[in-house]
């Protein structure tokens, strides 16, 4: 129902109670009501154009800036929901895109790396210089010292040994073994071989 606006008037002095009431200059329960009424059937209207959610007002989408996207079916929520789920790959992402090797470059990588370690591991010339010391052996310089020592000549040129660390002595490729306690002063005791 649409609201008939009423007309107010200024009350005059000079015209009758009645004369004014009828020339809006005077407020009634008659007015009074209206009024109310009118604001009733605007709350009633302005509640029903407020859910009315077809466009009432015809707006487009050049007025909201729409015109400047394309007009294309959105993705319903389950359907996006199906997609951020799928661990298949659904995008065709490469090994690249991602920073890494693909299965092929891996297996290539992987297959120069165990032959590099297994050529490593196979290396019996001590690849790692390991020394007699850390190995608990004398190096061939201390050796060749402590013969020195051990070994000499006296002026009648007969040989005496001195004070051995090992029971096994290595003179130039020959290698002397003990044939019994060792007694030191006599080289008969030992039993010489050649090791060459």
């Amino acid at each position: 129902m649409s609201y008939e606006k009423q007309t107010w008037n200024k009350y005059d002095e000079l015209k009758t109670e009645e004369e004014n009431i009828e020339n809006g200059a005077v407020v009634t329960d008659n007015r009074m009501n209206h009024i109310e009424n009118g604001i009733g059937d605007n709350d009633a209207n302005l509640a029903s154009h407020l859910a009315n959610k077809n466009n009432p007002h015809k707006v487009t989408a050049a007025q909201v800036g729409l015109d400047k996207v394309d007009n294309v079916k959105q993705a319903s929520k389950a359907e996006f929901d199906s997609h951020t789920s799928d661990a298949s790959n659904p995008h065709k992402v490469t090994a690249s895109q991602v920073g890494s090797y693909s299965k092929s470059e891996s297996d290539d990588k992987l297959a120069t790396q165990k032959q590099a370690m297994d050529s490593h591991v196979n290396n019996k010339a001590n690849p790692h210089a390991v020394t007699a010391s850390q190995v608990g052996a004398y190096s061939k310089q201390e050796i060749d010292t402590k013969l020195s020592k051990a070994v000499m000549a006296d002026d009648s040129g007969k040989v005496s040994i001195g004070t051995l660390d090992s029971n096994t002595l290595t003179v130039q490729g020959t290698k002397i073994y003990p044939n019994k306690k060792m007694e030191f002063g006599r080289l008969k005791d030992y039993l010489i071989t050649n090791t060459d």
